[in-house]
C-alpha cells in the first residue's frame, strides 16, 4: 500500500548478520535505522515503513560468498540475504540489487580507514555528527552505516 500524502523515503539494506535497514528522506537525513533481529520483527518493520512512507527507492546490497569464508559464515550470510529478498517480495516492495563496489564508489575512500569495515562508520560519523550517539557510537554499528550509505546512494539511483 503506497500512501498518498506521505513523505518520500529511500531505503537501504545491508543484509549481513549484523546488518540493518535505513530510511532516509530526499535530503539524505536519517529518519530511522533498524538492526537485523529476526524475520518477524523485520517483516513488521517493513510493513510499518510502507504504511507510513512513500518508498521512492529501495536498494538491497547484492552480496555473494568470498574466498576463504567459512562454510557456516557463508550459509548464515546467504540465509539472511534470502530472507531480506523474500520479505521485500512478500510485501510487494520493488527493490534494486547493487553491489558493494557500486554504492561505495565516491562515498568511501581508503583514506577513511585502513579497516574496510570501519570506512562507512567513519564517513557516517563525519556526515551525521548529530546522530553519532543514537546510531553510530559502537564499532559494531558498521551495518547501520552501510545501510545509510546504501540508502544515500539510492537517492540518485535511476
Amino acid at each position: 500500500m503506497n500512501c498518498q500524502n506521505c513523505v518520500d523515503v529511500y531505503v537501504g539494506i545491508d543484509p549481513g548478520k549484523s546488518g540493518s535497514i535505513a530510511i532516509l528522506n530526499k535530503d539524505a537525513n536519517i529518519i530511522d535505522i533498524k538492526d537485523w533481529s529476526d524475520e518477524y520483527i523485520i517483516d513488521n518493520y517493513i510493513k510499518y515503513i510502507e504504511y507510513m512512507y512513500n518508498i521512492k527507492n529501495c536498494i538491497l546490497e547484492k552480496v555473494h560468498a568470498y574466498p576463504k569464508q567459512g562454510v557456516n559464515s557463508v550459509w548464515s550470510f546467504g540465509e539472511n540475504y534470502g530472507i531480506w529478498k523474500g520479505l521485500l517480495a512478500a510485501n510487494k516492495i520493488p527493490y534494486k540489487l547493487v553491489t558493494p563496489q557500486t554504492w561505495q564508489k565516491g562515498q568511501l575512500l581508503p583514506s577513511d580507514s585502513k579497516d574496510k569495515k570501519k570506512r562507512s562508520l567513519v564517513v557516517c560519523r563525519r556526515l551525521y555528527p548529530n546522530d553519532i550517539k543514537k546510531y553510530f557510537k559502537r564499532e559494531k554499528d558498521h551495518g547501520r552505516s552501510d545501510a545509510v550509505l546504501i540508502a544515500k546512494y539510492g537517492i540518485n539511483f535511476k
